[in-house]
């Protein structure tokens, strides 16, 4: 499952694996992704500030999001000097996979 939330500039990915591991969490702020992608997440309802937008996930969804999520942890803390921009692709893959899921009728709440 992963759950979207929208608070003020802020954006919070929570995703809840389907294995029994520890939930993922991503928060961002609006200014850590390029303004095509801001829009791009505007002109969707994907994150709503009025509510939190619930996304069930069969196996092959979950495992590709539990990937991309271990892809941005590792990089968080490789000190790698283009650490930030890696994660950036990685969140825009996660944000187009949940626009995937909204696109062809994922349950949202």
């Amino acid at each position: 499952m992963i759950i979207l939330s929208t608070i003020q500039n802020l954006y919070l990915i929570s995703y809840f694996p389907h294995q029994p591991v520890a939930p993922c969490l991503y928060l961002f702020h609006k200014d850590f992704l390029p303004r095509r992608s801001l829009r791009h997440i505007r002109s969707l309802s994907i994150f709503n500030d009025a509510r939190n937008s619930v996304y069930m996930l069969d196996d092959d969804q979950d495992s590709h999001v539990m990937q991309i999520f271990r892809k941005m942890y590792d990089e968080k803390g490789s000190g790698y000097a283009f650490s930030d921009h890696l994660q950036r692709i990685y969140l825009q893959e996660l944000i187009h996979t949940i626009t995937k899921i909204h696109q062809l009728g994922g349950v949202s709440r």
